[in-house]
């Protein structure tokens, strides 16, 4: 890990010794202050050429001397500053700064155990030196000296000489007075460029507003200076993910490991990590440590369980959830995990225990939910559908967060067909990124849309991944760039030339590289990507698509069992259900209208009844010769990370097709939603 050095000192002449950073310091020679204008101007070789002549008549002048040290620094000439350094510890024998610069500039020569010395020099002649104490514990931990490293590194924020103006930060951020706690960051940055606390906040208020790029940058300068800074790495893992630099959240994650290797919590960040990057077994590892470390925590169970479960190890997967029930009473969540295997049969005591969560009215509003979804699954497993749509209904009211705009999608969706209409998608050219050809799965979710990726992952030229959310960031970053440009979208979209609409196609397989292994197709299966059907079709106009439409009723009925991680927000109402079922029907239909071709529509009845015939038409869609695996798609032992992945491990079966006739009495608001003619289109 290299280190850049934090503020360089001056050695004042004054009684008590004080240290100053170069910005706005007193000077008792006039040379000493032209040379430090020239220095903060970045004039380093005149600043040089000032102080030596200096230095000529005045070669004992320790000032002068680290000042001419900091300026040949600044021109990469480590070993003139350090001999410069080192002449001023002579001097000042007693002057922490003396030691402070020498151990930083030795430190930059990566000389850490001589700068490790230094700086233990210094901090012992003042205890309150601040970047001294920074730079030991940096360099101490670099050097594996964790225990003495982390004391310093406490010692350097118990020290921190902006302290008392990083809370009055912390206070304006707790009032929501975000442009005071800006105003006060920045005024700390003026006088400490790295200051880690600062910038922190800053980033912080850059991800309110979805400015990941600028704290992505901001965090990175600040781990210039504090390498072993835990909270910068944590938030930059935090950053990294909205932002879908997996490889880079997995790196921030480890570092925190590195740097707490005895804390449950991190190790548990980097499993999560690991598993958003689609590498399981690694993920399953760090939650196996996460559980060593902190053997009572409930939640280590489940995510330990939804790792077993992805890779298709249902029994360990079954035993983690129930060691989490054990551990905590009121547990939902473990109760939903077990139902979401969507074949698992509870005992009589289980039935009990969701209906007990269901019913406190003091459980957490989460598992309360959860606990009423997975009772409902039980009891539609025993056939009761009158009961399960009951705990189905109140557990869709009780999803925490659910927030869904009907209109604002019409609004959404009405704006996007104009955008994209036939002359934009006909007259636009674009050139094809280099990379694997990408299949795109789209449509509702609950649709099939896993079964046919399952199908297809199981060709020998296609390789499964998830659904992937980079499509979605691509186009915010396009739009961005309009913005930036000073043009609408629209505009944007007329004037922009072919190869920067290739640029953007390439960004999204570069992001998307950490979860292949190298076959020439891959699948990315995000439903809600029907709506950039035209995006797909200028960025990556090589790409494949395949609508994995389900009968609206089948389709909505299953959306609103599930209890989604995230997104999905329109499946917890059935007559959002029905709304949004049928802007996606109306965008669909524009696709072929503009498009005509390019999507290929796989009805889920049609898989299920006419399997080969569909998997062959699938396979002539994407080019590929028919191979029998396909057929065998329940044997393939690949990862899937979806709601569906025990179902897919099955052969195929019919019992999902009409499965909404059982819950006929009750899905009133959805057919009202849906509509007459919606629903004659799948009579």
């Amino acid at each position: 890990m290299a280190f850049i050095q934090p503020q360089c000192h001056v050695i004042m002449a004054s009684a008590d010794n004080n240290n100053e950073q170069i910005p706005g310091i007193s000077m008792p020679h006039a040379n000493h202050e032209s040379a430090l204008q020239l220095l903060n101007s970045q004039q380093f070789a005149e600043a040089e050429s000032l102080l030596r002549k200096h230095l000529q008549l005045h070669s004992d002048d320790h000032i002068a001397l680290t000042l001419l040290g900091h300026s040949l620094i600044k021109q990469q000439r480590l070993a003139g500053a350090i001999q410069l350094f080192k002449r001023v510890c002579e001097l000042k024998p007693n002057l922490a700064d003396a030691y402070g610069n020498l151990g930083l500039a030795l430190q930059q020569q990566q000389d850490f155990s001589q700068a490790i010395a230094m700086l233990k020099k210094a901090v012992a002649l003042d205890d309150n030196y601040h970047d001294a104490w920074n730079a030991l514990g940096n360099l101490l931990m670099h050097t594996g000296q964790q225990q003495e490293g982390a004391a310093a590194l406490i010692r350097a924020e118990q020290t921190d000489p902006f302290a008392p103006a990083m809370e009055a930060v912390a206070q304006a951020m707790s009032k929501q007075d975000y442009a005071q706690a800006e105003a006060g960051c920045r005024e700390i940055l003026q006088r400490h460029g790295h200051h880690p606390g600062a910038i922190a906040i800053l980033a912080q208020l850059a991800t309110q507003q979805k400015q990941w790029a600028a704290a992505e940058q901001m965090l990175q300068h600040a781990l210039d200076y504090s390498p072993f800074n835990l909270g910068l790495w944590h938030k930059l893992a935090e950053v990294s993910s909205h932002a879908g630099k997996h490889e880079q959240r997995v790196y921030a994650a480890q570092q925190c490991v590195n740097i707490a290797p005895d804390q449950a919590h991190l190790a548990s960040i980097l499993g999560s990590s690991l598993a958003h990057a689609g590498k399981y077994q690694q993920a399953l590892d760090a939650y196996e440590r996460a559980a060593q470390l902190d053997p009572a925590d409930a939640n280590i169970q489940i995510q330990r369980g939804h790792i077993l479960k992805t890779l298709g190890r249902r029994e360990q997967a079954i035993q983690a959830f129930r060691h989490s029930i054990a551990l905590r009473e009121q547990n939902g969540v473990a109760y939903w995990a077990l139902a979401d295997f969507k074949n698992f049969d509870f005992n009589a005591d289980d039935i009990a225990a969701m209906q007990a969560i269901a019913k406190d009215e003091t459980a957490a509003a989460e598992h309360r939910s959860q606990a009423g979804f997975a009772l409902a699954n039980a009891l539609e497993r025993q056939a009761d559908y009158a009961a399960a749509f009951e705990h189905y209904l109140q557990a869709n009211k009780l999803r925490p967060n659910a927030d869904f705009d009907a209109q604002q999608l019409q609004k959404h969706a009405a704006e996007g067909r104009e955008l994209f209409g036939r002359a934009l998608l006909q007259n636009k050219t674009s050139l094809s990124p280099n990379g694997p050809r990408p299949i795109f799965i789209v449509g509702l979710p609950r649709s099939g849309s896993t079964l046919i990726e399952q199908i297809l992952a199981s060709h020998s030229a296609i390789e499964g991944t998830m659904e992937l959310p980079n499509l979605p960031r691509v186009m915010e970053t396009l739009y961005q760039d309009s913005r930036q440009s000073g043009m609408s979208i629209e505009q944007f979209f007329e004037r922009i030339p072919a190869e920067n609409l290739s640029a953007y196609g390439q960004k999204y397989l570069d992001d998307t590289a950490i979860f292949r292994n190298g076959a020439p197709y891959f699948i990315d299966k995000l439903p809600p990507n029907f709506r950039l059907v035209g995006f797909i079709h200028l960025i990556l106009p090589e790409a494949i698509i395949i609508d994995a439409r389900r009968h609206p009723l089948d389709a909505g009925l299953s959306a609103f069992k599930q209890h989604f991680a995230a997104g999905h927000e329109f499946s917890y109402d059935l007559h959002n259900i029905g709304a949004y079922y049928n802007e996606y029907l109306k965008m669909m239909d524009h696709w072929d209208q503009v498009l005509p071709g390019k999507v290929l529509c796989q009805h889920y009845s049609e898989m299920i009844n006419n399997t080969e015939q569909s998997v062959r038409r699938l396979l002539q869609h994407c080019g590929l010769e028919f191979e029998a695996a396909c057929l065998d798609f329940h044997k393939n032992t690949r990862a899937v990370h979806t709601a569906s992945s025990e179902q897919v491990r099955q052969p195929i079966y019919k019992t999902g097709v009409g499965h909404w006739q059982n819950f006929e009495p009750w899905l009133g608001p959805l057919l009202d939603s849906l509509g007459e003619e919606t629903l004659a289109r799948f009579e």
